[in-house]
């Protein structure tokens, strides 16, 4: 090779390990720039963090009005070290007050928290809101809202069922030997196993505390609500059903004649609901006392939208009474 030509290939080496050692020193300058900017970042959101954690009003414990889920997160960490928490599920912790199992969950709107729910056992815990803010008495009451007898309106006894190619004759137990309800009316029954619970003594209350309100709700869970009109039939207890020891007697039989499983319910269940002359329903209304932690400028946004719905339905009802009105002169 020419010396001429070791010399040009000197140089393109040197050129290109110089702009290969401006790159790297480039490389690792973005990358420590990046690093600081993100380090600055973390830095302003923890000072961020803690001015909020100190001065801003709190609505319960540590919490604050228009905190992040990660600021909630965060301050449920603090008081779980406190002793104050403790993680109940995912987003929901246990409110540490002796054997109570109350639940605090965050009220979210727009991705931010403007309150504080407690749930569960309230029951447990409402003495220490009863004494400090001078609350009534919960109230004892029954659970039971409908309990009547009533004609059964599948009644079309039968005598004999089949299981497979076979047929058998139903054992007597399965004749209705009780009275029908005279007329189509329903008889009202008296409760003598009465379940009780402890009632709100109305289904809210508001208590002004300084920054926050604290406003207990009251609804009820009601299991036959929820029963799809095809099923409700099955929840009914029918007048077979309520000898225990003859019905007892009739499911015996099955194993006599060595009929077992899901063919024996399928009859059970069949001939009980068509030999039955009368049916009874008993309606159970469980109360569910919830409590929130509110804003005052949240509480009162809530009071001014119910304010205005209600005002609302109320200028429709005289809008139709007018048109009603106006109807009638023009007929």
């Amino acid at each position: 090779m020419k010396l001429s030509n070791l010399l040009v290939l000197s140089a393109l080496i040197f050129c290109t390990s110089c702009l290969e050692n401006k790159s790297n020193k480039e490389n690792v300058s973005f990358e420590e720039q990046r690093n600081s900017e993100i380090e600055k970042q973390k830095e302003q959101e923890e000072k961020s963090f803690n001015d909020k954690l100190q001065n801003a009003s709190k609505i319960f414990l540590k919490y604050w009005e228009g905190m992040t889920y990660e600021e909630y997160n965060k301050v449920s960490k603090l008081l779980m070290e406190e002793g104050v928490i403790e993680e109940h599920t995912y987003t929901v912790y246990k409110y540490k007050v002796g054997d109570c199992n109350v639940h605090i969950t965050p009220i979210f709107k727009n991705d931010l928290i403007y309150g504080i729910k407690l749930s569960n056992d309230i029951e447990c815990i409402y003495p220490l809101y009863k004494e400090k803010y001078n609350l009534p008495d919960l109230v004892e009451k029954s659970t039971t809202k409908e309990f009547y007898r009533e004609n059964n309106p599948y009644y079309s006894p039968r005598y004999t069922f089949s299981v497979g190619n076979k047929i058998y004759n139903l054992p007597d137990c399965f004749n209705d030997n009780s009275f029908f309800v005279e007329g189509k009316s329903r008889v009202n029954l008296e409760d003598d196993n009465l379940h009780k619970e402890k009632f709100l003594v109305r289904d809210s209350l508001i208590i002004d505390n300084n920054y926050t309100v604290i406003k207990f709700k009251q609804f009820y869970y009601d299991f036959n609500s929820n029963i799809p009109d095809n099923r409700k039939s099955d929840f009914y207890t029918y007048s077979l059903q309520e000898n225990l020891s003859n019905f007892i007697k009739c499911t015996d039989y099955f194993d006599e004649i060595g009929v077992y499983g899901i063919s024996a319910g399928k009859v059970i269940n069949e001939c009980v609901k068509t030999n039955s002359k009368t049916r009874v329903w008993r309606r159970v209304v469980t109360p569910v006392i919830t409590i929130e932690y509110l804003s005052k400028k949240e509480y009162n946004k809530e009071v001014e939208k119910e304010r205005n719905k209600m005002q609302t339905i109320q200028n429709k009802k005289i809008d139709n009474a007018k048109r009603t009105q106006e109807a009638y002169d023009e007929i």
